[in-house]
């Protein structure tokens, strides 16, 4: 089999195959690998045989999300670190995969540093994790257990940033806009101010195609192909002639 997916936390992987099986490696401490034990591996292990696994998502705290059935209808596992309440209100870290509430209908996920986003069949976003910056965007600040929805009364998102950040989390909608939330230190909002946000706000006024969130700073293409960097310049990540 070849792989299919693959997606990398601190010091943690876990890459689905071409057959649907889940295979994990790496830091094990707070048993992210889902191999019911808290061993580090140093190759791949397969994570149980019961499920066939569609999507997953990792974080730099040693949680893991993995999602399980057909598109469009999809279950949510997780496993590993859950001082945030990702899973439940324990506080007690799963070395093995839970399935987070009982819906069926995701068909994303994704997992930031201390914070989670689920996207369910009709593109509505959800969050859960901690809120410390604003940055699960539910007008709110605190830790939630159950997925809450983020921005209701914005409609559909059409895609999240791969890689949300331990601070701030970047979507794009179905027309094109992207929209941001959380930590704005460094103005990585790109909203002309460094307050943060804990509700979404439009970035600029292009139509995008793609985000990526690295840190503190965020790259983007619109849909004319133009490149554009915004945030924490210290070392000329910006790619702009400037530090």
């Amino acid at each position: 089999n070849t792989w299919s997916k693959i997606s990398c936390g601190y010091r943690h992987t876990i890459a689905i195959r071409s057959d649907g099986t889940l295979w994990a490696w790496g830091y094990n401490a707070y048993g992210q690998l889902g191999l019911s034990n808290t061993t580090n591996r140093s190759s791949p292990v397969q994570v149980g045989s019961n499920f066939s696994w569609a999507k997953l998502g990792t974080n730099g705290d040693g949680f893991t999300s993995g999602a399980t059935g057909k598109p469009l209808s999809l279950e949510l596992w997780g496993w590993g670190y859950n001082g945030y309440c990702f899973i439940d209100t324990t506080f007690a870290s799963r070395s093995s995969p839970v399935q987070i509430g009982k819906s069926k209908n995701w068909k994303r996920c994704y997992s930031g540093f201390n914070t989670g986003f689920i996207q369910n069949s009709a593109s509505e976003v959800y969050a859960m994790g901690s809120d410390t910056y604003g940055n699960l965007g539910t007008y709110d600040r605190g830790a939630f257990q159950s997925p809450v929805q983020v921005g209701s009364v914005f409609g559909m998102w059409s895609a999240m940033s791969d890689s949300p950040t331990r601070s701030q989390t970047i979507v794009a909608k179905v027309n094109g806009t992207a929209w941001g939330w959380g930590n704005n230190f460094f103005g990585e909002l790109g909203i002309i101010s460094t307050i943060d946000k804990s509700s979404p706000v439009k970035i600029g006024t292009s139509s995008w195609s793609k985000v990526s969130v690295n840190g503190s700073y965020i790259s983007a293409i619109n849909t004319t192909g133009n490149l554009y960097t915004w945030g924490w310049n210290n070392y000329g990540q910006l790619g702009d002639g400037t530090t």
